[in-house]
């Protein structure tokens, strides 16, 4: 049996270069990647069960990655955001740095420095963990207000989202900001805001 696996594999690698497509595809131009928070194998496979074919599987690449905590066997949202942002394992709770506390780049930041343009577009507040760890670096996920600093100090040409709380001075009514920033107002000096559907 072992022998029948090992040709089965051998036979496998010796057919992917004849199976290789004549011409090169072109590199691509633009790099969208979508992330459904908490979504594994498990959750898409059950999709498919109740479903059926699921729009995602129109997709001609997919792959796997690994994005479990430095510090637990239970990831949460800011090690396996960071994981994803900037390809290295971080303890629960912190955003785009490692266990130890150095900041990491992350893909904007890669992509910024190639002279792309960037953005983040989320169906949570853009301060969240996930959306956090493309554009801020903090110890702690919690800290919603430095990483609205960052968003609002950043270089990302687009950001869609919530977290409108985390942007305006602690005197306007619904603010989540222990002090007087007007981080919109800083927002505004880049790009336009927009706080409405219209």
């Amino acid at each position: 049996m072992q022998n029948r696996l090992f040709c089965a594999v051998a036979l496998t690698f010796l057919l992917l270069p004849l199976s290789a497509p004549a011409a090169q595809e072109a590199a691509p131009r633009n790099v969208i990647v979508m992330i459904g928070d908490g979504m594994g194998v498990g959750n898409v496979t059950a999709a498919r069960i109740v479903k059926g074919s699921l729009h995602l599987d129109r997709c001609t690449a997919g792959g796997l990655s690994a994005t479990h905590s430095a510090s637990s066997l239970v990831t949460d949202s800011a090690a396996g955001g960071t994981a994803l942002s900037t390809g290295q394992r971080t303890k629960n709770h912190m955003v785009a740095m490692t266990p130890d506390g150095a900041v990491l780049k992350n893909l904007l930041e890669y992509a910024e420095e190639a002279g792309k343009s960037t953005g983040v577009v989320v169906t949570c507040a853009v301060t969240e963990a996930t959306p956090a760890t493309f554009l801020a670096h903090v110890d702690d996920r919690g800290k919603q207000p430095l990483i609205a600093e960052q968003i609002a100090a950043g270089n990302a040409d687009v950001i869609l989202g919530g977290g409108w709380g985390y942007f305006v001075p602690q005197s306007q009514k619904g603010s989540k900001r222990k002090d007087d920033q007007d981080l919109l107002a800083e927002l505004g000096k880049r790009m336009p805001v927009v706080l409405t559907p219209e």
